[in-house]
């Protein structure tokens, strides 16, 4: 973090570097040696400083409590027996010796460190405890350097360890509540830790109960999405050379059996296209490197549809064509969608042909799929894959949490500042959860939501007052409820609420349960 204004000596960037990278990767504290040598453990000021000049693009001056020593920090590594930092190297190959020296397989601490991470993650409690403090013992030793080899082994291959681990008798055995506060010599482990879901994962379940999901992210993330089986076509095999010229209408019928909530295209052609969907028309294009994206959702219509595309090689001598056709239609509530995408199953004829004018004399013949164009327009790829993110865009079931802004809800659950290097959260419910759980109102406003979500859903449904609740909880539990819970939380008229309060309590209710909460 760059800080505004002048901060103390151990809080730089190179010395935020030293601490970070330390902390995340060796287990190790760094920040009592950033600024003395440290009173708890054996890490001197020099080790920090050492870890600190490997980044810093200048020469980097030691203090020692914010105190100038007159020193000038040399790059050098923690565990200095494993290799060197060439400190006359510039800062990028620096880095490199670095990255190299904590991969290197004579390096155990690092593949103790992650694989630690990842049982406490998984597990409960780390093989070593505390996760940051890897000095301490493992309550297993032959397991911690297990999983560690594995993991060196194999490539670093983090999903292979969480494979190892979730498939292990231990991760399937009964999930058993042990004293968080217990002390490392006095622990015994007894099987997996219940776990409370992170403030994104709690949200994330929340929006997916009541529907009240943010319609986009905030982060900007480009998720790349191949462009599906969508192929290259025209009328022949011999589209390289196609005749100056020469025009091609396609054709593509399909059925839709429910109203589309989102539907898009994404089109280019060598030369040119037209597209018409029902016999409207709903763009063109005359430049191939362009694709162009189409909004389809005004001229999608439930029952049959005919989509035509006029496709049109020009220039003055035998030239490539293709067209690329890529759409998807989309319904929300998690329903797949349906995707359109130009290859074989598509007619053709070579002529222009209106929708108006289609007859039983024309003569249709099946599209070629061009394997060859794939390489002839390698380099519009990019800008089909790029557009392509936007038929992904405009549903909340992809909206993550944790590519959302913060908010007070996130913040008391545990959710860090981006300026902390969290690598826990507290387990411990605080006062502070609770009573943004109880009454706050980022929750009141989700539970609203989610209520008249769920009577439109009944309503849509002809659902009587007890099926609500068993739709309810085997969305939220997977599984019935009993028969003393279903009388309990049913709506009642007679209740003197309305019924948009009454489901407002009932999700709260199973929001607040354990077994909503908590991962067992």
């Amino acid at each position: 973090i760059k800080w505004r204004g002048r901060v103390n000596a151990s809080q730089i960037e190179p010395l935020q570097f030293s601490q970070n990278i330390s902390q995340v990767f060796l287990g190790i504290n760094m920040k009592c040696a950033s600024c003395h040598d440290s009173f708890i453990d054996d890490w001197k000021l020099t080790d920090a400083y050492g870890l600190a000049a490997i980044t810093s693009d200048k020469p980097l001056e030691m203090h020692r409590c914010d105190v100038p020593t007159g020193k000038t920090a040399t790059s050098k590594f923690v565990f200095p027996e494993l290799g060197e930092i060439d400190q006359a190297a510039p800062r990028n190959e620096r880095l490199e010796q670095l990255a190299g020296l904590m991969t290197s397989k004579s390096n155990g601490r690092f593949a103790r460190t992650i694989v630690n991470r990842i049982w406490q993650r998984m597990v409960g409690r780390g093989l070593v405890h505390p996760v940051d403090v890897m000095a301490n013992e493992a309550w297993s030793e032959p397991m911690l350097d297990y999983l560690a080899m594995d993991l060196i082994e194999n490539g670093y291959d983090l999903k292979r360890t969480m494979k190892l681990i979730a498939t292990s008798q231990i991760y399937n055995s009964k999930s058993v509540s042990t004293d968080a506060n217990e002390s490392v010599s006095d622990f015994v482990f007894q099987g997996v830790e219940p776990k409370r879901l992170t403030a994104e994962q709690l949200v994330d379940a929340i929006w997916s109960l009541t529907e009240s999901a943010p319609a986009k992210v905030d982060a900007e993330v480009f998720l790349k999405r191949k462009p599906a089986s969508a192929q290259w076509i025209w009328s022949d095999a011999n589209a390289a050379q196609s005749p100056a010229g020469e025009v091609v209408t396609f054709r593509y019928q399909f059925e839709m059996n429910e109203k589309a909530k989102f539907a898009g295209a994404v089109v280019t052609c060598d030369n040119s296209f037209q597209v018409f969907l029902n016999g409207k028309n709903i763009g063109k294009g005359d430049n191939w490197t362009k694709p162009k994206f189409f909004d389809l959702i005004n001229r999608i219509q439930t029952g049959t549809n005919e989509l035509l595309v006029i496709a049109t090689n020009e220039g003055d001598s035998p030239n490539p064509a293709a067209l690329f056709f890529q759409a998807k239609i989309g319904f929300g509530d998690g329903a797949q969608p349906v995707l359109i995408q130009s290859d074989k199953s598509w007619e053709c004829i070579k002529q222009p042909v209106k929708a108006n004018e289609i007859s039983e004399d024309l003569k249709w013949n099946p599209a070629v799929e061009l394997e060859s164009a794939k390489s002839i327009y390698a380099s519009v790829i990019p800008k089909i894959e790029s557009l392509a993110a936007q038929l992904y865009s405009g549903e909340t079931v992809n909206t993550r949490a944790s590519l959302v802004k913060s908010n007070d809800l996130m913040r008391s659950l545990g959710r860090p500042n981006r300026e902390q290097v969290v690598t826990t959260r507290p387990a411990e419910l605080s006062t502070l959860q609770a009573l943004d759980l109880s009454n706050g109102a980022t929750l009141t406003g989700w539970l609203n939501r989610g209520a008249k979500h769920w009577i439109a859903r009944k309503a849509k449904n002809n659902w009587a007052d007890q099926e609500l609740v068993v739709r309810l909880f085997r969305a939220a539990l997977s599984r019935r409820p009993t028969t003393e819970e279903a009388e309990l939380l049913k709506p009642n008229e007679a209740d003197g609420r309305s019924e948009v309060e009454q489901v407002e309590d009932l999700l709260w209710v199973v929001l607040m349960l354990p077994e909503f909460q908590f991962v067992k």
